[in-house]
């Protein structure tokens, strides 16, 4: 495979076609490498205001989640050799720009010729970006990550699937790519996605909307395979009292409580037995049944 990288930019859209390279990503058959500049990024704040930096920082973000992720997989796993693969392919990039609103746009990929490591990745970046402060992109797990990793300590891999990524072909009714945190089936659909409440604004309404997106989609399915009312559950990590984020629960609560269960971490034991007393299987499978 050739290593190639792609340069990110974001658009000053208030200044014509002007825009600003605030970061890079480097895929090889070992690794992939990213960073971003927090520099430039407060500059996007300056001249767009806030929300079009919280929509910047977010995207971003979740680049690199993505990225923590694929690192974690084998080097030989397909999304990591693959430019046409959605992993870090077009389609990938497409559903980015769509996501942070065309805000964000990314190069045409180049090849490169020489090896990457540590020492390289920061040479090509800062001549690239021009930044000499890379971006920690390697943050400690948020609450998403941190939930999947007590999930996949507890037997349910046969009951259960964690992570699991839906597209609107298998059902209809996404908008796109869809991940969720776990799903499994029986009678009727389980799904659990899990929501940080301390953390931005974008990121929390992003959030919740892609569940609802998917709840709909999941609700169509149920009602085509003749399934019970499915159970739709939402593990929060709790706001700051007194927060922005406080206001944005209880006004959440108020509207969707008869739709969604509200839990937390604590409660985690109660999913596993559910699963297990009431003989789930893997969403994945029942979906090609």
């Amino acid at each position: 495979m050739t290593s190639f990288f792609v340069p990110i930019f974001h658009s000053l859209g208030s200044f014509g076609n002007e825009k600003v390279l605030i970061g890079l990503l480097v895929v090889t058959p070992e690794k992939v490498w990213y960073a971003y500049s927090q520099k430039k990024l407060k500059l996007v704040k300056q001249v767009l205001g806030a929300a079009s930096y919280e929509l910047a920082k977010a995207t971003l973000s979740q680049i690199g989640e993505k990225v923590n992720t694929q690192n974690k997989k084998s080097p030989s796993y397909s999304g990591l050799v693959d430019f046409q693969n959605p992993v870090f392919g077009k389609d990938y990039f497409e559903y980015l720009k769509k996501y942070a609103n065309n805000s964000l746009l990314f190069d045409t990929a180049q090849e490169l010729n020489f090896e990457i490591n540590e020492e390289s990745f920061q040479k090509l970046y800062q001549n690239w970006v021009g930044d000499t402060e890379l971006t920690n992109v390697n943050p400690k797990p948020n609450f998403h990550t941190h939930i999947q990793s007590l999930l996949k300590k507890y037997p349910i891999k046969d009951k259960a699937d964690l992570g699991l990524k839906l597209d609107p072909y298998q059902l209809p009714g996404l908008n796109g790519d869809t991940f969720i945190n776990l799903i499994a089936q029986n009678g009727a659909v389980m799904a659990m996605e899990t929501v940080d409440f301390t953390s931005s604004m974008t990121n929390i309404r992003l959030t919740l909307n892609s569940f609802e997106i998917l709840v709909v989609a999941l609700k169509g399915y149920s009602e085509a395979k003749g399934l019970k009312s499915g159970k739709f559950k939402l593990m929060l990590k709790k706001p700051n009292p007194g927060s922005e984020q406080e206001n944005l629960l209880n006004l959440f609560y108020t509207q969707k409580k008869g739709l969604y269960t509200l839990m937390d971490e604590q409660e985690i034991g109660n999913v596993i037995e559910e699963l297990h007393q009431e003989e789930y299987q893997k969403f994945s499978i029942a979906l090609k049944q």
